[in-house]
């Protein structure tokens, strides 16, 4: 079966991090509790450079190595053109999924759902974003109906297709979207995740997290206010 489709109609409910990655497990355990760390390497480790002190704490200014999602452009549920440009100077959460997943998907998008509805009323310049893993088959009325039957509010939420290729791409070198990050999957192969994406206003990558764990969803909503807060500073 392709490892695209496998992960996902056989959800695995003892998926324990801590034994896929080992000492590369994405933690953030360690660091400073009030700031988030950026990430480096292809392992994307995370890392929480210094702030200058004053009169007040100023926010930390990215390094060069830190990872930060490039720029791109795809066709959300509305089919309107969608991508980094409307997203300059905004905090957004991305995830990856397609509408025919019957494993992780029905898990994890009601629980981004409940994140969302978090934000979605309330003043502030935070959106999300779930990019398809099936292009050929989410074209933008498939994925209109998706999120209708969903209940997502298009305002601020938006399902993205386009090239399989650029999205599998951006999936792998930005995010570290794959699963198993110690093997290569070829490049029809996609190995699809319970994870999601924190990224900040300037595009960089500000946490990780497993979306099926009630803490990590938690955790979600409290680093998107810590980034807003951060906005302020």
């Amino acid at each position: 079966m392709n490892g695209l489709l496998a992960q996902c109609d056989s959800p695995n409910e003892s998926f324990n991090p801590a034994e896929r990655y080992g000492d590369e497990m994405r933690s953030f355990d360690l660091g400073d509790a009030d700031r988030l760390p950026y990430f480096e390497g292809d392992d994307f480790r995370p890392f929480w450079p210094e702030v200058m002190k004053g009169e007040r704490e100023l926010a930390a200014t990215a390094p060069d190595e830190a990872i930060r999602i490039p720029d791109f452009a795809f066709t959300d549920q509305d089919d309107r053109e969608f991508g980094s440009e409307q997203l300059r100077g905004k905090i957004y959460l991305a995830n990856f999924f397609f509408t025919r997943c019957r494993g992780i998907c029905p898990l994890t998008m009601p629980r981004l759902r409940g994140v969302h509805r978090e934000f979605a009323n309330k003043t502030g310049n935070f959106e999300m974003i779930s990019y398809t893993i099936t292009p050929d088959i989410d074209t933008p009325p498939v994925l209109h109906k998706y999120g209708q039957d969903l209940g997502i509010n298009f305002q601020s939420w938006h399902l993205l297709t386009g090239s399989r290729e650029v999205i599998y791409k951006l999936a792998r070198d930005s995010y570290g979207a794959d699963t198993d990050t110690r093997s290569t999957q070829g490049e029809e192969d996609f190995v699809h995740s319970e994870q999601a994406f924190l990224v900040d206003e300037q595009g960089y990558l500000r946490g990780i997290y497993n979306v099926k764990r009630n803490n990590d969803i938690e955790a979600i909503i409290g680093d998107i206010r810590l980034l807003q807060q951060e906005q302020t500073i």
